[in-house]
């Protein structure tokens, strides 16, 4: 059995001996509505139903509705005879304006050169696994802080991305100058010094990380976060160790841990507590 809806004029579909005045869920608009008392034997053809008000008594008669002719005088964009309302135009959006000249290129140039120096400055390295391509883990490093942390900030993409270029690679710091003398300086923060005994570089550079602005601090996280994931399938001493260099980084930072940093630091710290199985 087919009624209307009395909100949006649409044919609805309704069990057979559906009692006037039961609640009907319109599928187009979501709204209830009243079932119709059915039409009188008599009554002109193609006339609509009209709906009962709640609580009338069975057969009481049907409350016109705007645009019925019943005393009510038609609104504007009213059902039309066939039952239908006329479709209005379609919104047309305002245009986007224009970018400035070279605006585009100015914003997004430099990271994706950087992803390029990035790309060349590691092409003959490899991961520990000697099957990744090492450059694997600088982009996961950038993407970590950008869809992990959910910072979007720009020079701190760049110094991901580039964060072992100066410590693995034959680039320099003259190099990276292209891309602003803070990038330079969060990726110089970021390199250990290899010319020093183990025990001494690490410690300098804990101190650095613990000293370093939030964008160091965040790249540093992101490291260890990566490397943590990477270790899943490494053998258990090389594991070991990942997880031993991810607790002494984060505790490093942890003592003078800058704000923006302290997200981050709470995830890498998750990530720890469940690969030491706490």
């Amino acid at each position: 059995m087919i009624t209307r809806c009395t909100f949006c004029n649409k044919e609805t579909a309704v069990p057979d001996g559906t009692a006037a005045g039961a609640d009907i869920r319109c599928p187009s608009c979501r709204r209830l509505f009243k079932m119709p008392a059915p039409v009188p034997v008599g009554a002109a053809a193609g006339a609509p139903h009209r709906p009962v008000p709640a609580g009338a008594p069975a057969g009481a008669p049907a409350r016109p509705t705007p645009g019925s002719g019943q005393g009510v005088a038609p609104r504007p964009n009213s059902p039309s005879s066939q039952g239908t309302m006329p479709r209005p135009a379609a919104a047309v959006a305002p245009p986007r304006p224009a970018a400035g000249p070279g605006k585009l290129v100015a914003t997004y140039r430099p990271m994706l050169d950087a992803v390029a120096i990035a790309a060349r400055a590691h092409k003959n390295q490899m991961r520990k696994d000697d099957k990744t391509p090492y450059v694997s883990h600088v982009f996961r490093v950038t993407l970590v802080v950008r869809h992990v942390f959910n910072i979007d900030d720009p020079h701190c993409l760049m110094a991901a991305v580039l964060h072992d270029t100066l410590e693995d690679t034959t680039a320099d710091w003259d190099d990276l100058h292209q891309f602003g003398e803070d990038v330079g300086n969060f990726v110089a923060t970021l390199t250990k010094d290899k010319r020093r005994p183990e025990a001494k570089r690490e410690e300098i550079y804990c101190q650095a990380l613990q000293k370093g602005p939030w964008q160091v601090q965040v790249c540093k996280l992101a490291d260890v976060f990566d490397n943590l994931m990477d270790s899943t399938h490494l053998a258990p001493p090389q594991k070991n160790k990942a997880i031993a260099k991810a607790r002494q980084y984060l505790q490093a930072m942890g003592a003078e841990l800058q704000e923006q940093a302290r997200r981050p630091h709470e995830i890498v710290t998750q990530l720890l507590a469940e690969m030491e199985g706490k």
